[in-house]
């Protein structure tokens, strides 16, 4: 649906990437509009968006196909934690990422919105990133619709079965399962992701 005017939206910024000289592509999710990328003009006086900001922005009416742009780009809260830790940080992005390249229904806007805010600061803030990483593509999926336990977790074998059964159900915390094997599941799930549901997966998989 083509908006007639300009709103505001308040979002968690997913990705974010040069577009010429003047403009950065960022990728906002909200509950109202989902994902959306749009093209912000960079002016010396304004904020510059950073990966996983919270902000507030004017989103400008649709022209054409073409990429919407917005203005008044306004940081709520930012992230800083993420910054300090490049492991934390790949995983992080990896998973904006999925969710950004990947449009979802429109009744799926506020669970993901819950779902990629809920990810963001676990993987800020939490012990085992990698684990989070895993919990957060199987609620992508599973709250998607797609049959993630009778398909992808029924055909692995019965060890990994009991162990990804054991990572999902315990907290991060109180994670043991050794950071190779959830490596491992992560790869195979996202293997399932983009061949059994057509998901967009950016790059090579999750080391």
């Amino acid at each position: 649906m083509i908006e007639p005017e300009a709103r505001t939206l308040a979002g968690l910024v997913l990705a974010r990437e040069h577009s010429g000289e003047r403009f950065l592509k960022i990728t906002v999710i909200s509950p109202e509009t989902g994902a959306v990328m749009c093209l912000l003009r960079t002016a010396a006086k304004s904020s510059v968006p950073d990966l996983f900001d919270t902000a507030e922005l004017t989103l400008e009416p649709a022209r054409g196909s073409g990429p919407r742009f917005a203005s008044d780009y306004r940081v709520l809260r930012r992230e800083g934690a993420l910054g300090a830790d490049y492991a934390r940080l790949a995983l992080a992005c990896r998973f904006a990422l999925i969710v950004a390249k990947n449009p979802a229904s429109q009744e799926s806007y506020e669970p993901l919105y819950a779902l990629s805010m809920s990810a963001v600061s676990a993987f800020a803030t939490r012990p085992r990133p990698d684990a989070t990483l895993l919990k957060a593509l199987w609620s992508l999926v599973r709250e998607g619709g797609w049959p993630v336990r009778e398909h992808w977790l029924a055909g692995l074998p019965e060890e990994s079965r009991v162990l990804c059964a054991a990572i999902l159900s315990q907290p991060l915390d109180a994670q043991e399962a050794p950071p190779e094997a959830v490596a491992q599941m992560i790869r195979n799930l996202e293997h399932w992701m983009e061949y059994e549901c057509q998901f967009v997966i950016p790059g090579p998989a999750a080391a």
